[in-house]
C-alpha cells in the first residue's frame, strides 16, 4: 500500500468555524486526498475538553511521523495529500511543529464570529454529555473552562503560524462567506491549492455546519470513533474511507444522536465576549484586510 512522504496542505482550524463542510468539499475533488478519518491531531501537544478520557497531553504528539503518514494509505499518485484538525490554530506548539515538518505546506483557515464559535462549541460539549462539562452553564463553563473564549482570540493564533509560514501560504476563509456563496469559497480554496476550481454542485448542497445533537450513548460515540482510528492504525483506511463513501458512518452516527435546539445566549453574556474579544477583532481586521466591525 502506498505511502505519501509528505502532505500538501492543512486544515488548522478554527473549531466550530465550518472546516467539517469545507473538507467534505475538498475531499470530492479527484486531485486531493483527505486523510482517514479527518482529524488526525497529530501536531498539537494538548487535547481539549472534546476527548475527556485523554484531556491532557496528546499521546499521538510523540507517534512517528510514519503514523501520521499512514492517514494517508489510500492516497493515488498525483494527487495532493491534506488534512483538517481544528485544534492546531489554538495549540500553541502546533505552528512551530508543522513548520518543522512540512513547511510548504499550505494552510487553511475557517473563522467564525467567536461569539458564536464559543456557543456552538460549548453546546456540542453538553450535547456529548461531556462528563467534565456536566450541567455547568454556559457562563459557568467559560469561567472553568477559558479555552472557550480563547479559541476565539484568532489574531493572537494567527501570529505564531505567520512567525513561521510565509503570508502567501495562508489562506482566510470566513464562515459569513461560505454561508452565503459556498461555490466561490470553495473554488477559492481549490484555486489556492493549485487544483482545477472545478467541484460538482451536488456536493455543495450538503448542510454547512455541523450542528450540535444530543448523544444517546457517549461511550458508543468513542468506541465508533476508536475503531476508526484503529483501522487506519491497522493498514485499513480504504476501507474507512469506503465506509464514509456509502455514508455507513453518517448512518450509525444518526442513530446515536438526536437534534439539539438550544436557547439564545444572554444579552448580557454575548456583551461581556465582545468587549473581551474587540481588541483581537481589530488585530484580526488588520491581518485579513476585512471589516468584521459586525463581529464587535
Amino acid at each position: 500500500m502506498r505511502r505519501p512522504s509528505t502532505v500538501d496542505f492543512i486544515g488548522i482550524g478554527g473549531a466550530r468555524c465550518g472546516t467539517t463542510w469545507l473538507t467534505h468539499c475538498l475531499r470530492a475533488h479527484p486531485q486531493l486526498c483527505l486523510s482517514e478519518p479527518k482529524e488526525v491531531r497529530y501536531f498539537n501537544r494538548r487535547t481539549l475538553l472534546d476527548e475527556p478520557q485523554r484531556a491532557g497531553l496528546n499521546p499521538n504528539h510523540t507517534k512517528p511521523l510514519d503514523w501520521y503518514l499512514a492517514h494517508f494509505r489510500h492516497s493515488k499518485p498525483g494527487q495532493l495529500n491534506g488534512e483538517c484538525s481544528p485544534v492546531y490554530l489554538y495549540d500553541e506548539e502546533a505552528a512551530a511543529a508543522i513548520y518543522r515538518t512540512f513547511p510548504c505546506a499550505k494552510l487553511i483557515v475557517c473563522l467564525r464570529n467567536p461569539i458564536d464559535r464559543a456557543y456552538s462549541h460549548y453546546w456540542l460539549d453538553r450535547g456529548n454529555r461531556n462528563t467534565m462539562l456536566g450541567e455547568a452553564s454556559f457562563e459557568e463553563a467559560l469561567e472553568r473552562y477559558p479555552f472557550y473564549l480563547e479559541m476565539g482570540r484568532y489574531a493572537r493564533q494567527l501570529k505564531r503560524y505567520l512567525a513561521c509560514f510565509p503570508r502567501e501560504q495562508l489562506l482566510l476563509l470566513f464562515s459569513d462567506d461560505m454561508k452565503r456563496e459556498p461555490a466561490s469559497e470553495v473554488v477559492k480554496a481549490l484555486y489556492f491549492l493549485g487544483v482545477e476550481p472545478t467541484i460538482d454542485p451536488d456536493v455543495l448542497r450538503r448542510s454547512y455546519g455541523n450542528a450540535p445533537t444530543q448523544v444517546r450513548s457517549p461511550a458508543f460515540k468513542w468506541f465508533l470513533r476508536d475503531v476508526a482510528r484503529r483501522a487506519v492504525d491497522w493498514g485499513l483506511s480504504p476501507v474507512v474511507k469506503a465506509m464514509r463513501r456509502l455514508k455507513i458512518q453518517d448512518l450509525v452516527r444518526a442513530v446515536n444522536a438526536t437534534p439539539l435546539q438550544y436557547p439564545e445566549m444572554r444579552p448580557e453574556t454575548r456583551q461581556w465576549l465582545r468587549e473581551a474579544l474587540r481588541q483581537d477583532i481589530r488585530e484580526l481586521e488588520a491581518m485579513a484586510g476585512r471589516d468584521l466591525s459586525h463581529w464587535r
